[in-house]
């Protein structure tokens, strides 16, 4: 998410006329007319998952265009988030492995769960790889126009 600033379009490479460039922020203005996510929790998102929920909605709705087809890559962000952390204090207390060094189910469901929390995370643009993309695109659209370049096209 770009800070102070809507999120820019990462799909097009290579050099930009001003025709893709209008493309781009036609589709980006598209982004958000979406119907807005709505910032209430459902009801049956308890605990750790609720207070991820909370966390998260307000930094999502203040700078990307996250809308209700997002709740449930959301709510499944906020589940699995608190599952990590469910097993984590399993792990704590009882260890990672068993006596004969197999690793335990809370330990195994714990790595499964930050295999899918990364897909949801990137899905909704909270790694720093999406956000990297995102401010390259910025910076790119951005850069003063290249008048000779503007002159051979």
């Amino acid at each position: 998410m770009a800070s102070g600033g809507k999120p820019k379009l990462t799909g097009y490479t290579g050099d930009s006329t001003k025709e893709t460039q209008a493309e781009k922020k036609q589709a980006e203005k598209q982004l958000f007319t979406y119907e807005q996510l709505n910032s209430t929790p459902p009801t049956w998102l308890k605990g750790t998952a609720r207070s991820e929920w909370n966390r998260l909605v307000p930094l999502l709705k203040k700078d990307s265009a996250i809308s209700e087809l997002d709740r449930n890559t959301l709510i499944s962000y906020c589940n699995t988030s608190a599952l990590i952390i469910d097993c984590q204090k399993e792990i704590n207390k009882a260890g990672a492995f068993t006596d004969d060094g197999k690793k335990t189910n809370f330990l195994i469901t714990q790595q499964q769960a930050q295999r899918d929390l990364k897909g949801f995370a990137t899905s909704l643009g909270l790694t720093i790889e999406s956000r990297v993309k995102l401010e390259y695109s910025k910076a790119k659209n951005t850069t003063p126009d290249d008048k000779f370049k503007e002159l051979l096209a």
